[in-house]
């Protein structure tokens, strides 16, 4: 998509959601859900940046599921809500998944990716996997953006993800001390979305 969750993310997290309609109108939407492809697992379906006023349909939920992807401009069981720790209004955007947020693996500590995402230089579309969930009382630390993931030969794709932190304190993340990134599931991912058909062995 033109303006980029992750690139986005310093800025777009910058004012609060206005009281809510329950049918989540208040939003303008960028894209046609009927055009896009299936989610993988734990993709997000459907950001919604609280500072734009905008709804963006990434993904369509797979029949497996009871309901297509949430929109509501509210926290049900489908969100999560990105805060970022730099941010001292505490504004927050909303992103969406077609897994209830409970069933997924909550962060490890002391720090573990919640969110990455993979974005096309060549259209600015972006497409998020949601790896763990951030308890209460964590920070998020990002974007940080990877120089060297598995298939820089690729081109065309960044890689950027946002930090889990549940350490005391908000001092700079060292590379040597991030955790490992589950590049399997993000090449899948890429797959799924359309960025790449191209097959890679990993170490």
């Amino acid at each position: 998509m033109a303006e980029d969750f992750v690139t986005h993310d310093r800025f777009a997290i910058a004012n609060s959601l206005t009281p809510h309609r329950g049918d989540g109108s208040r939003f303008s939407y960028s894209a046609s859900w009927g055009t896009l492809p299936e989610c993988a697992a734990q993709q997000v379906c459907s950001a919604l940046y609280v500072r734009l006023n905008r709804t963006q349909p990434l993904c369509q939920c797979s029949n497996q599921f009871k309901d297509p992807c949430s929109k509501t401009d509210y926290v049900d069981e489908h969100s999560i809500k990105l805060i970022s720790s730099g941010d001292k209004k505490k504004a927050y955007n909303l992103v969406k998944v077609c897994e209830p947020v409970m069933s997924i693996r909550r962060c490890k500590s002391p720090q573990d990716w919640q969110l990455l995402a993979l974005q096309s230089t060549r259209t600015g579309k972006s497409h998020y996997l949601v790896v763990c969930r951030c308890p209460t009382g964590s920070s998020l630390l990002g974007p940080i953006k990877h120089n060297n993931p598995p298939y820089a030969n690729i081109p065309g794709i960044r890689v950027y993800g946002m930090l889990c932190s549940q350490r005391r304190g908000n001092r700079q993340v060292k590379e040597k001390e991030l955790p490992p990134v589950p590049w399997d599931r993000l090449l899948h991912l890429a797959r799924q979305s359309g960025l790449t058909n191209i097959t890679l062995p990993f170490s």
